[in-house]
């Protein structure tokens, strides 16, 4: 299977591209523990508009299948990352100014107040 372009390499990236780049890195197997955290500090660096929560290297024992189908550990270790995606501080101020500051204008030709009222305009409108 082939790697995913890493965030370096895209600087357009939406939040759910980020996501999925998360989910292949936490489903490859470093060989040691400095090559885990190297790989998440990069993807760090990288990140705009969330944050990787919870972060953590774990250590991944390995096993093999012996002659009798019973899985035995082979004493070698890997390291896996595991975190989530959310959003940073400062893309939440933003949605919440953005929906603070949001309005619409209603244009009609019905100019009458006493045919129609703001109220039964702004009904019309919502269906």
């Amino acid at each position: 299977m082939r790697s995913p372009a890493g965030p370096a390499e895209r600087t357009d990236w939406s939040s759910r591209q980020y996501s999925v780049y998360l989910r292949a890195l936490e489903i490859r197997e470093f060989s040691c523990q400095e090559g885990a955290e190297r790989a998440l500090r990069a993807f760090e660096e990288e990140l705009a508009g969330s944050v990787w929560a919870e972060k953590q290297v774990l250590q991944a024992a390995r096993f093999a299948i012996d002659e009798e189908d019973v899985p035995v550990e082979t004493g070698e270790a890997g390291c896996l990352l595991q975190g989530k995606l959310v959003p940073s501080e400062n893309r939440l101020i933003k949605a919440r100014l953005v929906k603070k500051k949001s309005f619409f204008i209603v244009a009609t030709n019905e100019l009458d107040k006493e045919r129609l009222s703001g109220k039964e305009l702004l009904e019309g409108c919502r269906g």
